[in-house]
């Protein structure tokens, strides 16, 4: 079966995975990957995954932890008769958890290697107790939001490198950011990057 799979949240990373089962993960935000396998995936607010499973005989726990949280949400996949898990069941990890900087584009969709013409530096500030976030220590102006916005035309091949300022980093320790696999962006291209339409 195809598995898609969305965090809808706003503040949680959640691991996803079935019970005594593989995951093929195919798409990553509708772009094809090579197929990777994965006991578990870890997905990011926002995030979208496409998986395959082929089930097994018998009654499962499909089971999202929210990381940092001692939470987890709970589904049953039936295929044949069983007894449902126990409450409490947990997802098992005898791998590491698949990340996106674990996943690489599907070779008919990536772009080959260029030079940046450029690299940007934006460093993220800010926080919880405010709710101050910036970047370069700017925040974004509501009236006018493309007032500081960075100036980046077409076609140009860019690298980024950011840095988290302490405080941000102390309030993320529940999670791991992780660089997705390259994908094209709105305008111009990184090296690659998938240039696939995103699957429906």
């Amino acid at each position: 079966m195809r598995l898609r799979i969305i965090n809808a949240g706003g503040d949680t990373a959640f691991r996803f995975g079935v019970t005594g089962h593989q995951l093929t993960i195919t798409h990553t935000d509708g772009y094809p990957v090579a197929p990777h396998e994965a006991e578990s995936v870890v997905i990011g607010m926002g995030e979208r995954y496409d998986a395959i499973l082929t089930a097994g005989d018998g009654v499962f726990a499909v089971i999202a932890e929210a990381l940092g949280k001692v939470d987890q949400a709970v589904a049953i996949l039936s295929t044949g008769a069983g007894s449902p898990p126990p409450p409490g069941t947990a997802l098992p990890q005898a791998r590491t958890p698949t990340v996106a900087a674990d996943l690489t584009a599907a070779d008919d969709v990536a772009l080959g290697s260029k030079r940046a013409d450029r690299t940007i530096a934006l460093e993220l500030t800010g926080t919880m107790e405010k709710y101050d976030w910036a970047i370069n220590g700017t925040r974004m102006n509501m009236d006018n939001p493309l007032r500081d916005a960075l100036a980046i035309s077409e076609g140009t091949h860019r690298s980024y490198h950011h840095e988290l300022d302490h405080d941000v980093a102390s309030h993320a320790s529940a999670w791991t950011h992780v660089p997705a696999p390259r994908r094209r962006p709105p305008q111009g291209h990184l090296d690659r990057a998938p240039r696939a339409v995103p699957s429906p």
